[in-house]
């Protein structure tokens, strides 16, 4: 769907470019924003403003800008993201999410937010696994709960067990207390 429908080719391809309003559905997932280029023979789309994605299973992503493969199913995100899943947050500027794997990736630094465990995590990398709603944080690493603060390198959160894996140097402080493991 869109308010405007300009197809044109363009070096012997079919483009379709969708203004306003614009709604597509691929498989499961529909995508929302206020402009696209849509070419035929690739099977991709360039998306503009008001980016939104929406999967059945409750994931939401949103996002300045989408480049989506249809053959693939990698949607590459970028500038002013957040995907939300249940009470997860996450929040980043680039953002590359594979709808085959259900796992996203982002680089650049990001912010993870869970609403019902009250922590905020924040990193340089990381993937979000959304079938098991498990996350893997890398570089710089800092978790902040209102009890206790973890300081890593490296280490697998999974949200739905409320149970954090360090895997390299890390300190966790809180109150009374200071703790440092490998």
């Amino acid at each position: 769907n869109a308010n405007d429908w300009i197809s044109e080719e363009i070096d012997g391809e079919r483009i379709n470019r969708l203004i306003g309003d614009v709604q597509l559905k691929h498989d499961d997932a529909l995508m929302f924003c206020d402009s696209a280029f849509v070419y035929k023979r690739t099977n991709t789309m360039d998306a503009y403003r008001n980016v939104r994605i929406e999967q059945v299973d409750s994931l939401k992503m949103f996002g300045d800008s989408l480049k989506y493969n249809g053959n693939t199913k990698v949607a590459i995100l970028r500038g002013d993201i957040r995907l939300i899943n249940n009470d997860v947050t996450l929040t980043t500027n680039f953002l590359d999410y594979n709808r085959t794997t259900n796992i996203a990736y982002y680089y650049g630094g990001g912010k993870m937010v869970n609403q019902k465990e009250n922590n905020t995590l924040t990193s340089g990398q990381g993937y979000y696994y959304t079938d098991s709603e498990s996350f893997f944080f890398k570089d710089s690493v800092l978790l902040v709960n209102p009890e206790y603060t973890i300081e890593a390198d490296t280490l697998n959160y999974h949200s739905k067990s409320e149970v954090v894996n360090f895997l390299g140097p890390t300190t966790i402080t809180s109150d009374n207390n200071f703790i440092y493991t490998e």
